[in-house]
């Protein structure tokens, strides 16, 4: 077994990670320059039994508009609940929550409120096989350490050294959370490597759901749990380049010839930041005011995309 170093667990349980009709973690998701949710979803009768212990069924479902509606419990969703091949399970005596798949013959822990500050956690096996893709390593150190716990809204979170490059843009520290998981997929991004090729890009979670309890994981940047933006390849291939990315204070745009247009900024949800008036072939734009994440700078039938730190 795959295991994350911890101390003794505590006697009395802590918070279920799953609801008694549904539990769903809806994560934002990039594919090709397409932001849009994937929701990770788990119900009581969608289950499995491996060597003798039982298991929820992990559903992958992309959401579109037009199932944003639709309960998970839906016999729409059945579909997906018997094609998954990726198992969770808990122990509430220590708050750890278990990953399994068809192919593996050990489980991992993705979820551990046993630690205590100084604790190391295992981060990936080998430097070849990183478990956890979009976590950030300093000096490629194969672990990371528990630096703070602490409580909020009466649930405890276990603070870590991890970071891992967030969807929306930044790098935020790695965290589990009492009865939700951790602040990555409800896999703490195993899914980001096994299924990279096919899935791409997904780990930020938007929010957490079950039938009793809600709770909204980037409300400073977004205001739903669904996501839908179109990418840039049904755009006109872009005329003007713009640099850096990522960006801290300022961006360049350079247009491959004289320009007279406005410049457009808009976030992740289409909402305009910033709009300029731009003549010439190459311009500064200061972007230090912008919260961290995604943008788009816009110059006639050009649009980029930029990440700003």
């Amino acid at each position: 077994m795959i295991v994350l170093l911890s101390a003794s667990g505590f006697a009395q349980p802590y918070r279920s990670y799953f609801g008694n009709e549904y539990t769903k973690w809806s994560v934002l998701s990039e594919v090709c320059d397409a932001i849009y949710t994937i929701e990770c979803a788990s119900r009581p009768d969608a289950t499995i039994v491996i060597d003798g212990v039982t298991y929820y069924k992990l559903a992958l479902i992309e959401m579109w508009p037009d199932t944003w509606s639709i309960n998970v419990n839906d016999s729409y969703f059945d579909r997906y609940f018997l094609a998954s091949n990726h198992y969770l399970r808990e122990d509430q005596t220590t708050g750890r929550l278990y990953l399994r798949t068809s192919s593996d013959t050990e489980e991992v822990i993705v979820s551990d409120m046993s630690l205590e500050v100084g604790d190391s956690i295992r981060l990936y096996d080998d430097m070849s096989h990183r478990m956890w893709w979009c976590i950030v390593y300093n000096n490629d150190i194969p672990y990371a350490v528990v630096d703070s716990v602490y409580y909020a809204d009466g649930l405890k979170h276990i603070h870590t050294s991890a970071k891992f490059e967030a969807v929306g843009g930044g790098y935020p520290n790695l965290e589990f959370i009492e009865g939700l998981g951790s602040n990555l997929t409800p896999t703490l991004n195993y899914y980001c490597y096994t299924e990279s090729v096919m899935w791409g890009m997904y780990n930020n979670i938007l929010c957490y759901e079950n039938e009793t309890y809600w709770q909204h994981y980037l409300l400073d940047d977004f205001d739903t749990c669904y996501v839908e933006l179109t990418g840039i390849n049904d755009i006109k291939q872009a005329e003007i380049k713009v640099y850096p990315s990522p960006a801290e204070k300022y961006i360049y745009v350079d247009s491959d010839s004289w320009n007279k247009s406005d410049i457009i900024i808009t976030n992740i949800l289409g909402q305009v930041v910033k709009d300029i008036s731009f003549e010439g072939t190459r311009t500064s734009i200061d972007v230090a005011d912008l919260k961290s994440g995604i943008y788009f700078v816009k110059s006639g039938d050009s649009v980029v995309k930029f990440v700003k730190l």
